[in-house]
């Protein structure tokens, strides 16, 4: 794995599990003011930001390993760096729209997650058949 490779990587887990840690500290700054200490306390606010910070983990995540395998398996920095940026645009989109009105960058945002991690298993898929 070359450095460029590796470097894409880890902006990657930064840019991602920094916005997965900003979503829930978001969650505790809710939970602190309105004084609910479990549950979501049928408070919309909080209901929204646990989901937004749920749903960041729930792709994040696997998105994460697969495109480790991705980097382990032979993709060039190019493949990362596509797959990095719009993954992370997406997952800030989302989040945005799942915290706001912006139901339309929610949509947005769910679309381009999915369509980015159907493109990292083609690459992966890619990848196995040139091994």
């Amino acid at each position: 794995m070359t450095s460029s490779v590796m470097a894409w990587l880890l902006v990657f887990f930064v840019i991602n599990f920094g916005l997965a840690f900003m979503l829930a500290m978001n969650v505790s700054r809710i939970r602190i003011r309105k004084n609910i200490s479990n549950g979501h306390g049928n408070d919309l606010e909080l209901k929204k930001a646990i989901r937004a910070h749920a749903n960041a983990l729930e792709h994040t995540v696997p998105f994460g390993l697969l495109l480790l395998v991705a980097a382990l398996s032979g993709s060039g920095s190019a493949t990362l760096a596509v797959l990095t940026i719009a993954f992370s645009l997406a997952r800030f989109s989302h989040a945005y729209g799942m915290l706001t009105v912006g139901f339309q960058a929610r949509r947005i945002g769910a679309a381009v997650t999915y369509l980015f991690e159907i493109a990292v298993l083609l690459v992966l898929c890619v990848n196995a058949v040139s091994l």
